[in-house]
């Protein structure tokens, strides 16, 4: 008789760990709940200041399925690679350690993904009252076009991956905002069929300290390296246009000027940065076939004062107007 540990599990559930004892034991037992029982759970404690690493120990111990890996801190992208690296199963799963899933998440997007012949598939991250769509199985060239167009999910958490289409791709380590967004191009561009099921699965939970609440850094301006990235991937496909990575500029600068925007507190040297970054991006905003104009007028704003911009719009009622 096999052994737990002699078990190929069908599903890797990659699970990157950072600083999150109120929420972690919420999201295991939520994959731990699953009506599909053949997974592991590679949990990657990313050096975790908290109880976290601890909460990951005690849930190996009770539960063979789940392997902990401690790290430095290196990132969530570090962490998430770690878990590509050492994934067992056939397919492959993300999940934030302060999200949690439908029970049923795993059984059916893997039955809808092996009947479809898809390389990925992944579920819609809101339903609207009333509304029920049917599945979409789309090509390469479709999901590329509208992820290129923002229109495509790219969060990593919503799909699951057949891991020969993953093969050994990897995330960014460089990029700490968006980040999914260029993995999920790469991928897309390798896959065959895509698979968009109507339902939700995956259920968010935004917490103050995580990227969508920090203040303005480095971290949040590494996501114009992803423009770059798409300026490399253009010399090798002819689904990525000039003009895709003109718009993307616009589209990620204007994601750092937002969080310039919200954040509470700026240094100065965030000002002269998104000053001097509106300058070089203006003719790509005013051209960019993605913002409105209300979003086009706010870079063109930064681009004489950022500062005087944030003294406007920034922490202020006024902000909300960008949002609708």
């Amino acid at each position: 008789m096999k052994q737990m540990e002699d078990i190929v599990p069908k599903i890797s559930v990659i699970v990157p760990v950072y600083n999150v004892e109120q929420y972690l034991s919420k999201c295991i037992d939520s994959i731990l709940a699953q009506t599909l029982t053949e997974f592991e759970i590679l949990l990657i404690d990313d050096g975790s200041p908290d109880n976290s690493g601890n909460i990951c120990d005690e849930y190996a111990e009770k539960d063979t399925r789940i392997r902990v890996f401690h790290t430095e801190n290196r990132g969530v992208s570090s962490a998430r690679n770690l878990g590509l690296d050492n994934a067992k199963g056939d397919f492959i799963c993300f999940v934030d350690s302060d999200d949690w899933i439908d029970p049923l998440m795993f059984e059916s997007l893997l039955v809808r993904t092996i009947d479809t012949k898809a390389d990925l598939c992944v579920c819609i991250e809101s339903v609207d009252a009333g509304i029920e769509l049917e599945d979409r199985l789309i090509s390469r060239n479709e999901s590329v076009n509208q992820l290129l167009a923002f229109n495509f999910p790219s969060s990593i958490y919503l799909g699951l991956y057949t891991k020969a289409v993953i093969g050994d791709t990897r995330l960014s380590e460089v990029i700490h905002y968006w980040e999914d967004y260029e993995f999920q191009l790469r991928i897309l561009l390798k896959s065959n069929n895509i698979l968009i099921v109507n339902k939700l699965f995956y259920h968010y939970f935004q917490r103050v300290g995580s990227a969508n609440h920090t203040n303005i850094n480095d971290k949040i301006l590494s996501c114009l390296f992803i423009p770059k990235e798409l300026e490399s991937f253009e010399l090798n496909s002819k689904l990525i246009s000039t003009r895709c990575i003109d718009n993307s500029y616009s589209f990620f600068l204007f994601q750092c000027i937002m969080s310039l925007l919200k954040s509470d507190s700026v240094s100065s040297i965030y000002y002269e940065k998104i000053t001097k970054l509106s300058r070089r991006y203006f003719f790509k905003n005013i051209f960019s076939d993605y913002l409105f104009f209300r979003y086009k007028l706010v870079i063109v704003l930064c681009a004489i004062s950022s500062r005087l911009t944030y003294w406007l719009l920034g922490n202020k009622i006024q902000t909300k107007f960008l949002l609708k």
